[in-house]
């Protein structure tokens, strides 16, 4: 019992070193009724290294029931000298035969993928990331969570 007991803390700390590369992680929850065209998610983030490289990621969480293969979505960002860079990404969700890609079990499926891999952010200072469903319908049905992943490599 005591290995099985050690085994156990000795995994969690492997894996809780594995993470140390991550400066910034939240999440924001859509509604059940759907996430609206108009609706913007918005993610502040404090840099203070811009000699770094950095890995943008999303984790979009969404339930079986999502009525397609993929989701575009409009992923942008301010930089503290207030000038935009745009950026829009397209995430499949599904095959072609419809199997969902993400990992999951029962009505629920999560996806984690790159927005952007290796960005240097050349000024030190807030980013206010915000990001945008794409999609044709005007509320989009089957999005539960997007969360926003900042790690340096």
């Amino acid at each position: 019992m005591k290995r099985y007991i050690f085994g156990i803390i000795a995994f969690a700390a492997f894996l809780s070193s594995c993470n140390n590369d991550i400066i910034f992680t939240d999440q924001r929850t859509l509604p059940e009724t759907g996430w609206n065209k108009d609706s913007v998610l918005t993610f502040k983030v404090q840099i203070t290294d811009t000699a770094a490289l950095y890995n943008l990621m999303l984790d979009v969480r969404h339930t079986t029931g999502y009525p397609y293969q993929n989701l575009w979505l409009f992923a942008n960002y301010t930089r503290p000298d207030k000038s935009l860079k745009r950026d829009s990404v397209n995430y499949f969700l599904a095959d072609d035969a419809g199997k969902w890609l993400g990992k999951g079990f029962g009505g629920m499926r999560q996806m984690n993928a790159f927005i952007t891999p290796n960005v240097k952010f050349t000024q030190k200072g807030e980013y206010v990331f915000t990001i945008q469903h794409a999609m044709r319908d005007t509320t989009l049905r089957g999005v539960r969570n997007i969360e926003l992943e900042i790690t340096k490599k």
